[in-house]
């Protein structure tokens, strides 16, 4: 899920909504893409459009564009961290929900709703971690409540329309029981705010802190230390599933010879 382009590709296999995408590959040699072959990668696109690496995180790299030109100049920023770009429409009047998910007492289940607060009609790496007062890590302080101090940079629990928050949840659990998820994976979505139209965006497979405060917030509650135990529980009991057992058979009742 890492790569943005392959998880698009599985939310469309699925019916998710989610927007149309082009990869452009970084060139053999050099970050530059001219802007007349940008262009012509790019036909039949709306613009403006936004890119972003194809594999990376934290909103890193990601830049709105007007034209082929603008997306040949925010290119080689981009391929200085990763080996492809993901372009897709801009849509106006973004927002963000994201909603975190697990399989816990073999029950697949979603965390609260946030909405990210943004200034800017983009949210970049800047406004998602250099903003919002001096704990700027998302990390828990002694003594503080987590959404109190959280709640400076998104909102919790935010109110929308049900039919919304039960596509947002059921597309998630679609998703997430399909790659045979493990984890506690963030799943984030994107919205116009004015039309109500809402698109599965991308998936944080290992969110900053577990994103633990989404849990706390959520209907079935759970505290940080109760998920990070299910988190090592989980993966013992997967380590254990993957390991390649013993042969059971007794060395004298075997009938050809093994090499060990």
């Amino acid at each position: 899920t890492m790569d943005k382009g392959v998880s698009k590709l599985i939310m469309q296999s699925l019916g998710i909504p989610t927007l149309p995408f082009r990869i452009l590959q970084r060139p053999d040699s050099g970050y530059h893409i001219p802007d007349g072959e940008c262009s012509s990668l790019l036909s039949g696109m709306e613009y403006p459009v936004c890119v972003k690496p194809c594999h990376l995180g934290s909103s890193i790299g990601v830049a709105k564009c007007k034209d082929a030109a603008e997306v040949s100049a925010a290119l080689p920023a981009i391929f200085k961290y990763d080996t492809s770009a993901i372009v897709e429409p801009f849509v106006d009047n973004l927002v963000e929900y994201n909603v975190a998910i697990a399989r816990i007492d073999g029950k697949v289940r979603t965390s609260a709703l946030e909405r990210p607060k943004n200034t800017e009609e983009l949210l970049d790496f800047k406004q998602k971690y250099l903003s919002g007062g001096d704990n700027k890590t998302g990390q828990k302080i002694p003594g503080t409540s987590s959404e109190g101090m959280l709640s400076l940079t998104r909102e919790l629990n935010p109110a929308l329309p049900a039919k919304s928050e039960e596509n947002v949840r059921k597309w998630a659990a679609k998703f997430y029981e399909t790659i045979d998820g493990t984890g506690a994976p963030r799943i984030d979505f994107i919205s116009n705010d004015d039309t109500g139209e809402i698109w599965m965006n991308e998936i944080n497979p290992c969110p900053g802190s577990f994103g633990y405060f989404l849990w706390e917030a959520s209907e079935h509650h759970i505290l940080f230390t109760n998920l990070l135990t299910h988190l090592i529980e989980e993966a013992r009991a997967q380590a254990k599933k993957i390991t390649i057992p013993a042969d059971p058979v007794p060395m004298d009742a075997r009938l050809h010879k093994r090499h060990t």
